[in-house]
């Protein structure tokens, strides 16, 4: 028994010998399988490495409440529209088929967001480990969304796809940098955002297609789009001391045009419809009653949804009432979610939001009542025979009033409208800032286990020369 024990404790020996013998074999096997480890990931995280997107955020510090300065709406397909672009390729002289439209992105972004959330839900984590209630967890979720949101809506990211586009890293980042000065440019020249949202774009009326029923029309729409321009620009604060270039205010160039309208162009543009040899002038006063007869089925169907919703909102003031005594007998006030409680609260619920819909559906009447009273005033102006008598002088005399007055009003209505696009704008000013300068960002392959395949090779390299060397030594001693 003590024999075998022996022997064992040499064999033991032995081996830890010849292991010892051989560890040159050992390290060296280890130390090659780390290096071919260590090149074969070098060489992937080479070859792999690519550019990425390049990337701008910008800050809209001229957007209110997701309206431009004008009231219209904003919204970041704006940055990305084809007008914009076409803008962008002239400033930056790009290849007409550099495909912009799908390498350009925009939406709303910040950099800033993600460590927002990840403190927000640290700090819910938090107060779950400090078993706060449900409310303060809501309240703390509240305030931490409340903050995303405003970031969100105030912050825009641009983004470009370098691998859909042949171009260099500067050109990159100039193209993103242009991107929203050619957006401010296209959208306050084409777009007017810095004027009130009510006016309109229109041109000139050509003077020698005057004496043509087209010109006629042509000419009328020029007063009412200039008039409701006019009637903007009254009415919006920032432009109520603007004047045309003959000094003229907006409410003095309304007047001016309304007693043109009455004195000289109307009668000159009703006898010129009622001239029944051409179809058009007969089709006029066919379009303005076919406008009126929508405009007043508009009106008696909203006439129709007010008295439905009165009669609704009239059958539940009972069970409003009923439920406000039983609140005031109780001794101390309190909210509950029994049956009369919920019924109360859902009830005042559905009256708040019928009040606010007969609301809008009064002013919306009150408007169209307002637009019908002015084409009856029209349609009456066009169709009675003694009006379309001149009311001094010939034709032709009418004529030439016609055309030098209105050679003479549209100057100052272009002139004041010029005024107040360039004063508004320089009052807004940039529409944006960058909050950091447009790079862009090179992706390479992950590298989180790059420590672990290196550990396994070093411990793989090891046993295979283990046994390499206890195989040669194997080999000798046969040999031997």
């Amino acid at each position: 028994m003590e024999k075998n024990i022996k022997d064992d404790e040499i064999d033991l020996k032995e081996l830890v010998g010849g292991v010892w013998r051989i560890r040159s074999w050992i390290v060296g096997g280890s130390l090659l399988a780390v290096a071919v480890a260590v090149s074969v990931l070098a060489f992937q995280h080479l070859t792999q490495i690519h550019r990425g997107d390049a990337v701008a955020y910008v800050e809209l510090t001229g957007i209110s409440n997701g309206t431009y300065p004008s009231g219209a709406a904003f919204s970041p397909s704006h940055l990305t529209g084809s007008e914009v672009l076409s803008d962008i390729r002239q400033r930056l002289d790009l290849d007409l088929d550099l495909p912009l439209s799908t390498a350009l992105t925009a939406e709303f972004g910040h950099p800033d967001l993600p460590s927002l959330r990840r403190e927000r839900d640290a700090a819910i984590q938090t107060a779950r480990a400090e078993e706060a209630s449900a409310s303060d967890i809501g309240t703390i979720r509240a305030d931490y969304n409340e903050r995303i949101e405003s970031l969100r809506k105030n912050t825009l990211r641009l983004g470009l796809n370098l691998s859909a586009l042949d171009i260099s890293d500067s050109t990159a980042q100039i193209l993103l940098e242009t991107v929203p000065v050619s957006w401010q440019h296209v959208f306050g020249e084409r777009f007017r955002i810095f004027l009130p949202d009510t006016v309109t774009a229109f041109g000139q009326v050509d003077i020698d297609d005057l004496g043509t029923f087209r010109g006629g029309i042509a000419a009328d729409r020029y007063l009412q789009e200039a008039r409701q321009t006019l009637n903007a620009l009254m009415n919006d604060s920032r432009a109520q001391m603007l004047t045309s270039p003959d000094g003229s205010t907006p409410r003095e160039l309304i007047s001016r045009i309304d007693q043109f309208r009455q004195l000289f162009f109307d009668p000159f543009f009703a006898s010129q419809i009622m001239a029944v040899e051409d179809p058009l002038n007969r089709g006029f006063i066919q379009d303005l009653e076919s406008e009126r007869r929508e405009i007043s089925e508009l009106i008696a169907e909203i006439n129709q949804t007010v008295d439905s919703v009165s009669n609704l909102r009239s059958r539940r003031e009972p069970a409003i009432s009923a439920s406000e005594r039983l609140s005031n007998n109780m001794d101390q006030p309190s909210l509950t979610l029994g049956d009369s409680g919920l019924e109360s609260i859902i009830e005042l619920a559905q009256t708040s939001g019928m009040q606010d819909y007969l609301t809008e559906l009064f002013e919306r009447r009150y408007a169209l009542v307002r637009e019908l009273a002015e084409l009856d005033t029209r349609i009456s102006r066009f169709s009675d025979a003694e009006r379309l008598r001149p009311a001094e002088g010939s034709a032709e005399d009418l004529s030439s009033a016609v055309e030098a007055r209105l050679l003479g009003l549209q100057p100052q209505v272009s002139g004041l409208l010029e005024t107040a696009q360039r004063q508004l704008r320089g009052q807004t000013g940039r529409l944006y800032e960058f909050m950091e300068p447009a790079s862009v960002r090179v992706q390479a392959p992950e590298t989180s286990r790059a420590g672990l395949v290196v550990a396994l090779s070093a411990i793989l390299g090891a046993m295979l020369g283990l046994f390499v060397g206890l195989l040669r030594t194997v080999l000798r001693r046969a040999d031997g």
